[in-house]
């Protein structure tokens, strides 16, 4: 994958795992509605599309530019574009009237404190997303290639219960249900088992 374009089949698949493990996540806590953490997770870095398709500097641009940045990438967006996907992604979510939960996922899923405290009411599906959202990271499956600076949300450790969830049945799960997806699609993912080796 290049550092300078924003490919957007790696960016699928990233998203598309992310949804996948934050629903079966939310099967495993018992959650009323795990189709919900399905779509909050498919649409949690919604901004980076925007980015990328909208305005005069896409999201191509800004990875060109910060190929070599050690520096978290929202905070290197904010000096790109002056404001991070999270923060056009939220945006975005009001301005399309989305619903309140996937707003909430879309402005909180990278543990902003501010956007956490403003939609504490879903902060049980916000720390799904922002644990599988890591998870997905841990294991090479980034969003880009620049993908930096992911840290688990302080209030994931205190609105999940940990012995609800088995990693290893949970990421076996989703890794099949990648598989079915790409074969239902015709698309060739990139291969998670060597992302996961690199």
């Amino acid at each position: 994958q290049s550092h300078k374009t924003f490919d957007q089949l790696f960016f699928w698949q990233h998203s598309l795992f992310v949804a996948y493990l934050a629903k079966e996540m939310a099967k495993d806590l018992v959650y009323s509605q795990p189709e919900t953490l399905y779509m909050a997770g498919l649409l949690h870095d919604i901004g980076k599309l925007v980015f990328e398709n909208h305005g005069k500097a896409s999201y191509s641009d800004f990875l060109s530019s910060h190929c070599k940045s050690d520096r978290p990438t929202e905070e290197n967006e904010r000096l790109f574009f002056g404001l991070s996907h999270v923060d056009i992604g939220y945006q975005f979510c009001r301005q399309w009237h989305l619903p309140a939960v996937i707003t909430a996922v879309v402005a909180a899923h990278h543990g902003n404190k501010a956007y956490e405290a403003h939609f504490d009411v879903f902060g049980l599906e916000i720390a799904i997303v922002n644990l599988a959202n890591y998870i997905t990271w841990l294991h090479g499956i980034g969003s880009t290639s620049l993908d930096t600076g992911h840290h688990l949300s302080a209030s994931v450790s205190k609105r999940l219960d940990f012995s609800k969830l088995d990693f290893e049945s949970l990421l076996q799960r989703v890794d099949n249900l990648m598989l079915s997806t790409g074969q239902f699609y015709g698309i060739d993912f990139p291969n998670i088992q060597k992302l996961r080796a690199t």
